[in-house]
């Protein structure tokens, strides 16, 4: 199945950031942390928060609430102005929420 019939992604953006919210087929658990690690570590325990925030040392950070449907992946700002399918950390990161996926649903997540 490919990513974009299995996620909807729809992007936003505010005076500060640009983000790419993605409606996932399933709920988001703390599995998902390994598959997030070439972005960093996250920055609350999940066990006592259940929120998901990881700040990349490049200026993205990746938001979610454990439980929910839903995750974040902000960029900054200068992003706006480039195509959404040219931004090499969210194309990274699509990687590895699919990769994520994959070994959560059981079935074949491409990018």
């Amino acid at each position: 199945m490919k990513f974009s019939e299995a996620v909807k992604m729809k992007a936003t953006g505010c005076a500060k950031c640009f983000s790419a919210i993605y409606t996932l087929p399933c709920r988001l658990d703390p599995g998902i942390v390994k598959y997030l690690g070439s972005f960093g570590k996250p920055r609350y325990r999940l066990d006592a928060v259940k929120l998901l925030r990881i700040d990349t040392t490049d200026g993205f950070h990746i938001e979610g609430k454990i439980g929910l449907k839903s995750i974040k992946f902000v960029m900054p700002k200068n992003f706006e102005k480039v195509h959404i399918n040219k931004i090499a950390r969210k194309k990274e990161f699509e990687k590895s929420l699919a990769a994520w996926l994959t070994d959560t649903l059981k079935i074949q997540i491409t990018t």
